[in-house]
């Protein structure tokens, strides 16, 4: 379990490893600081761009949502990883995945089947989601889910 760092130098050393997790290039870095007792640290491991898929891939086991939700903001994710995010148990993890405007159209279109209401609002408000995707959230049973896609600007033109 973590412990916050009570003394200065250990304060220092958390956000000096902080800022190598958003600056760092080095994969074998940042597979090293994926490894961190801090989920902070390793939630900025998971959204940094240069991440290796292998240490993404690990950090998937991790047990903190958090984490995971950050990788799921990822702009850097390949197909496998994309799959298991979108069966995630924590529907929070899914909406994440569905906020990512860089995943794939088919990501999206099988996201906007999703039980989870919120993951399919966010995918209809997604301005990455094709308007194929948006015709069939625009007749979801979840009213909310129908506004998000009457806000969409793809949506929205496409009916001009």
């Amino acid at each position: 379990m973590y412990k916050a760092p009570s003394a200065p130098k250990e304060q220092k050393s958390l956000i000096k490893k902080a800022q190598q997790a958003i600056i760092s290039e080095s994969s074998e870095e940042l597979d090293s600081l994926s490894k961190e007792s801090c989920s902070g640290i390793r939630c900025l491991v998971a959204r940094n761009f240069n991440t290796p898929a292998k240490t993404l891939m690990l950090l998937l086991k991790d047990l903190r949502p958090d984490v995971r939700i950050s990788i799921s903001l990822n702009p850097n994710l390949n197909t496998n990883i994309t799959d298991l995010l979108m069966t995630d148990p924590e529907s929070r993890v899914r909406v994440a995945l569905a906020k990512n405007e860089l995943i794939s159209e088919d990501t999206l279109a099988q996201l906007a089947g999703d039980i989870d209401e919120v993951v399919r609002i966010t995918v209809a408000e997604n301005e990455s989601t094709n308007l194929e995707t948006l015709k069939i959230l625009a007749k979801d049973k979840s009213k909310f889910v129908r506004e998000a896609v009457n806000e969409n600007s793809t949506y929205f033109y496409s009916k001009k």
